[in-house]
């Protein structure tokens, strides 16, 4: 009975973080419908002993990181693609860096502030 319970609060969890993600990614998609095309870089930190999921706008296409997903919107063409999902325990090759190095490049090279939803 135990075992069921937990797999359906997991599962609960899991659709819950779906639904919540789906409704801050069309919020941003809306804001910015009139933008040129332009990248968003998912991932979670910890802010207070709470796991929070941040988002991140970006004009250039970062480098892949673990523990991240990017998705490309082109809001003229009415096309939102997601470019990768690396969860952080998935075997990784040379071209996969580490989120706290990628994000530090990212915001080395990022011409303007990127946006933090």
């Amino acid at each position: 009975m135990g075992i069921v319970t937990t797999v359906l609060e997991i599962g609960e969890m899991r659709k819950q973080f779906a639904l919540d993600f789906q409704e801050d990614l069309q919020k941003i998609i809306d804001k910015y419908q009139r933008d040129d095309p332009y990248y968003l870089l998912v991932y979670a930190d910890i802010l207070d002993n709470q796991i929070i999921t941040k988002i991140i706008r970006l004009k250039a296409e970062p480098p892949k990181m673990i523990g991240t997903m990017l998705y490309h919107i082109n809001n003229k063409k009415g096309k939102v693609e997601r470019l990768w999902c690396l969860p952080i325990d998935i075997p990784r090759s040379d071209e996969v860096i580490s989120l706290k190095e990628g994000l530090e490049e990212v915001t080395k090279s990022a011409k303007d502030v990127p946006i933090v939803y």
